[in-house]
């Protein structure tokens, strides 16, 4: 009988009578010793349950099914004859791997892979060798890809090592109109937003909130106001913005006479 390893498992053992050798034996206490893997009997203790007639369940635990192999039992109760038992531990049951694989889709896995195999011979014929065969599919979306892919500009025609800015590849150029403005739209978002940042356009003040991400303007206004003008009042720092007196930013120190360490709190 084949158990599963490390899982509980119900075992019936039928006690016969000393007496006589042949009835069963009732109201037994059995003591219970179990050798795994060819190991020393040692003695366990699964719930046992009599079912009558001699018969008794031996209900195993994850503890005594824990070792892979063989996993004998030796069942012995006063006036019953001993009884043994042999089980043989494995890791997954023959169930657990049909579990796995599903049910056949025909009349058996065996013939799933004869009909996988069929079917595949059948695709190496129609494909044919170095791909053969494609040409013999009839499709006709076949024939409209190559005559897009020939009405290109061949590769061996543009010589990647020289300069190609004029070189036109097949019908690309009949998007360049519309590809070309939105690039250039987006190009000039861009460089509006960070005109500032070449020189020659004042930035709009701004400063980031305290523990928020900032914009590269902001970074700036916030160094050039801690460079400038600021005052401390006990514990506090207040940096001003351009106007000299409107707060831009406030940090407490830690010490209002020798500080060690400044956070910004507003």
């Amino acid at each position: 009988m084949e158990v599963k390893q490390s899982t509980t498992r119900n075992v019936m053992v039928f006690m016969t009578d000393s007496a006589d050798h042949i009835t069963g034996k009732t109201g037994l206490t059995l003591t219970i010793t179990a050798s795994k893997d060819g190991g020393a009997f040692a003695s366990i203790s699964p719930t046992v349950t009599e079912r009558g007639n001699g018969w008794y369940n031996i209900a195993l635990t994850a503890a005594d099914t824990d070792t892979l192999g063989d996993l004998c039992l030796h069942v012995t109760g006063t006036g019953a004859d001993p009884a043994d038992l042999k089980l043989h531990v494995v890791a997954n049951l023959e169930a657990d791997t049909y579990s796995r694989i599903g049910t056949p889709a025909g009349a058996s896995v065996s013939a799933d892979i004869a009909s996988i195999q069929a079917d595949t011979n059948d695709l190496q014929t129609q494909i044919g060798t170095a791909g053969a065969g494609l040409t013999n599919i009839g499709d006709t979306r076949l024939g409209n890809l190559d005559a897009a892919v020939s009405s290109r500009q061949p590769v061996g025609a543009v010589d990647l090592n020289a300069d190609q800015s004029g070189v036109t590849i097949g019908t690309v150029n009949a998007l360049g109109t519309q590809a070309k403005a939105d690039v250039n739209a987006e190009c000039d978002t861009a460089l509006a937003d960070y005109g500032a940042l070449k020189g020659g356009t004042a930035m709009t003040e701004s400063y980031a909130a305290d523990g928020a991400a900032m914009t590269p303007e902001q970074a700036l206004y916030m160094i050039w106001a801690m460079l400038s003008e600021k005052s401390i009042s006990g514990t506090t720092l207040t940096v001003k913005k351009l106007d000299g007196s409107t707060t831009a930013m406030q940090f407490t120190l830690d010490d209002g006479t020798s500080p060690t360490s400044i956070t910004r709190s507003s």
